[in-house]
């Protein structure tokens, strides 16, 4: 029996749906970030503890690991039949080229609205906008990425695995992919060998590197998001890996439920337990963090593959725009909040606003994004098919 899924061309239905479901959860994640205790660039005069634990901390535990596995699951079907150096060069389109477009087109107005909301700036926007290039990197200088940051770390994740993946997918490398593939085939080894080795990484590099998002110096991160990435690539490759979701998904789920409930209890009534010193227990949270990451990872794609696979108006649309969306949220939000914070409104009323005005916001410069094939190649969109002319389909009729 091939251990290999269905064929790298053919679509996977609950994977868009997934990703469509993270991109939506970016709204609610970022437009709470207004009024938790959590930095950001700027926030409301009225901020609460609440709405950090209750709203972030539950998304933060999926959230981003998912993106980075359904990245990896992704390049598994975008290798399909081509060679290394044309899917390098696809990489290139969709990655890199949505990176430096938005640096320069979508990042700007966020920093600018940071510096003139805190007081920190009070000219033109065009006079910021020199600023950006010439300043030095944030938060010093003004140059930065901020959340585009999940880009560059896929940029250089896609660099780092090419010839690795290349070989997986050869035939003289598939032994290699079965082989770790069938370590992972049983409802046991799929939980505990990816939360081993991620947990593993963690507990040695999160307290000598700390978070950044800056490629350079963000150890931590970065090979706690390229694990997810592999192992996204090496999972959706095999049907006894998918086989092993389905039967340990609802228990992960389980899982992961439970963790999450028990962090928002410590959070909020901060009595956390002590596990035999200050640095044992750190460590134990930290383990039983990857844990439950990797258990909402597997819950998540068990619902998928059970309950989403299968295609629908609404799932054609908002894959198309998923893309711009995530490039373009952000700021959107930020330009809502920059006129509705200062405003004399209760802070749940300012966050449905805000989240609206987000939501429908972006929704909206996606569709403008949609419009043309230059701004579509510039967000990493695929071309719009043109219909066949008038006489050539008269002859298929």
């Amino acid at each position: 029996m091939s251990n290999l899924i269905s064929p790298p061309g053919e679509r996977q239905h609950y994977i868009d749906a997934l990703r469509v479901l993270s991109v939506l959860f970016l709204i609610p994640f970022h437009t709470a970030m207004l009024f938790n205790t959590f930095d950001f660039h700027i926030k409301n005069s009225e901020v609460e503890r609440a709405v950090g634990i209750f709203i972030n901390t539950p998304i933060y535990f999926w959230h981003m690991p998912l993106f980075m596995f359904l990245a990896g699951a992704s390049t598994w079907f975008a290798f399909g039949r081509r060679s290394s150096a044309a899917y390098m060069g696809e990489r290139i389109k969709r990655i890199l080229l949505p990176l430096l477009v938005g640096i320069a087109v979508v990042i700007p107005p966020q920093v600018y609205i940071e510096r003139v909301f805190n007081g920190d700036f009070d000219g033109s926007f065009l006079a910021f906008y020199v600023t950006f290039w010439t300043t030095g990197f944030y938060p010093r200088g003004n140059f930065t990425y901020n959340h585009l940051w999940f880009l560059a770390f896929l940029f250089v994740f896609v660099i780092l695995t090419v010839p690795v993946f290349s070989f997986l997918k050869s035939s003289r490398g598939e032994w290699v992919r079965n082989w770790f593939t069938h370590l992972l085939s049983s409802p046991l080894t799929i939980v505990l060998i990816p939360f081993i080795t991620i947990a593993a990484a963690d507990l040695w590099l999160r307290p000598r590197f700390p978070t950044t998002r800056i490629i350079f110096n963000d150890w931590a991160n970065f090979v706690y998001y390229l694990q997810f990435f592999i192992y996204g690539f090496l999972i959706i490759s095999s049907q006894f890996c998918l086989k092993a979701i389905d039967r340990v998904w609802m228990v992960a789920l389980v899982v992961a439920g439970g963790l999450t409930a028990l962090a928002v209890y410590f959070d909020w009534t901060l009595r956390y337990p002590d596990l035999g010193g200050r640095l044992r227990t750190e460590s134990i949270f930290q383990g039983l963090g990857v844990l439950c990451t990797w258990c909402w990872l597997l819950g998540l794609l068990g619902v998928g593959r059970r309950f989403m696979n299968r295609p629908s108006a609404f799932l054609r649309y908002s894959s198309e725009i998923a893309y711009p969306y995530y490039i373009l949220h952000q700021t959107v939000i930020l330009m809502a909040a920059f006129y509705i914070l200062p405003l004399e409104w209760s802070w749940p009323v300012k966050f449905m606003v805000v989240g609206l005005i987000a939501l429908l916001g972006t929704t909206a410069l996606c569709e403008g994004v949609k419009a043309t094939n230059v701004t579509r190649f510039c967000f990493g969109m695929k071309p719009k098919v043109r219909a066949a002319p008038l006489s050539q389909r008269a002859k298929l009729a």
